[in-house]
């Protein structure tokens, strides 16, 4: 499914420019490399402190994304690839698991546009989101509890679980 919004063209929040369309595409098998590239790269710099088979973590990984593909999706822009994000779809949840926007597009707007996707799903489902963050990423913890997530636990030690729930009078009005 292609969801299309709006944004502005040059990504700044001036309301005055013009729009172009902010697409909502699944990743494809073409999508792995990129998709893989971020975790990669933070595991070579595990490898300067931990001896790792990185050969294998590297097979492991790509295996285990390529088996999640279908649940990753891109924010595509006039063709170019903007982001990703992987939602897990649970009985009666979605997890956020990897939102990922390409370091030149972060920081205008494409990581709310992606949460704004996720909740409208939610809403829409009438089931929550979760998403988990390290405890010391506070620029994400506040990122999610400005987009309605709320704190809910501790998911351990080094963990934080944010929850979005959905808004039932939005679910309501579309299934009535």
């Amino acid at each position: 499914m292609i969801i299309n919004t709006s944004l502005p063209a040059d990504t700044s929040s001036s309301a005055d420019q013009g729009l172009l369309p902010c697409q909502f595409i699944p990743c494809t098998q073409e999508d792995l490399a990129m998709i893989l590239e971020p975790a990669l790269q933070l595991l070579q710099g595990f490898q300067k402190d931990i001896t790792l088979d990185l050969s294998t973590l590297k097979t492991l990984l790509t295996n285990k994304t390529r088996t999640e593909l279908p649940e990753y999706s891109k924010v595509v822009v006039a063709d170019v690839i903007l982001g990703w994000y992987h939602l897990i779809h649970r009985t009666n949840s979605l997890e956020l698991d990897d939102v990922n926007i390409r370091e030149p597009y972060r920081c205008q707007g494409f990581g709310r546009l992606i949460l704004d996707r996720v909740k409208q799903e939610a809403d829409f489902l009438n089931i929550p989101v979760s998403a988990t963050v390290q405890k010391d990423n506070l620029r994400a913890i506040r990122f999610y509890q400005h987009n309605n997530f709320v704190l809910m636990n501790d998911a351990n030690n080094k963990y934080l679980t944010l929850v979005y729930l959905p808004n039932p009078q939005i679910s309501d009005s579309v299934s009535g």
